[in-house]
């Protein structure tokens, strides 16, 4: 079984740099769009036989999937195991000032142990998005986001999560993940940024 694990495309906030989590207002900019129409084409190449589209029910991954809908030909199905991580309070701000936080540090270097406040631990993301995909049988794309993307590459990886931020998963990014024995690995890559 192959999995594509997708992230959504650009938002307004990735490219000014704001933390989204649950904040749901931000749809996908043109470049976004742009991204998945080419990592849809790219995907249509590959000619691997994907059943169906999941997506997280965010406005950015919603219109990403609709994208790989149209091109591809394929029903989509909208799961909240898929949305991002929970930032609580952190939501909306910009980047500069969550640098400055007195709880970056832990952010940063010891991601397991932080939960923002009123938010989500990594390890309850991480075990939502894994319960998941456990439970897929067919050829499947997901269409999530980037931390909830990262703590799956780290479980396959069989990383701490303390290493989700060295992951990049940027946006409009696959990763092709194969299914055998009952364990995952990551086969294939690809950024729609850089082709």
């Amino acid at each position: 079984m192959i999995v594509g694990m997708i992230r959504h495309g650009e938002t307004n906030a990735n490219r000014d740099e704001i933390v989204q989590g649950r904040l749901d207002i931000h749809g996908l900019t043109k470049r976004g769009r742009q991204q998945i129409e080419r990592l849809a084409q790219y995907i249509g190449e590959l000619g691997i036989p994907f059943r169906w589209i999941y997506s997280s029910p965010s406005r950015r991954a919603r219109e990403t999937a609709e994208i790989l809908s149209y091109v591809l030909g394929l029903q989509v199905e909208y799961d909240t195991s898929l949305l991002e991580m929970d930032f609580g309070k952190l939501e909306g701000l910009p980047y500069s000032e969550v640098y400055k936080r007195k709880d970056f540090r832990t952010m940063a270097e010891r991601f397991s142990q932080y939960r923002a406040p009123g938010g989500e631990r990594s390890v309850d993301v991480q075990q939502r998005m894994v319960n998941f995909l456990e439970q897929l049988r067919v050829n499947t794309l997901i269409v999530s986001h980037a931390i909830a993307i990262a703590t799956v590459l780290c479980w396959i990886k069989d990383l701490s999560l303390d290493h989700v931020w060295e992951q990049n998963v940027g946006n409009g990014h696959l990763y092709l993940l194969e299914k055998k024995g009952g364990r995952f690995t990551i086969i294939k890559g690809y950024d729609a940024l850089i082709g």
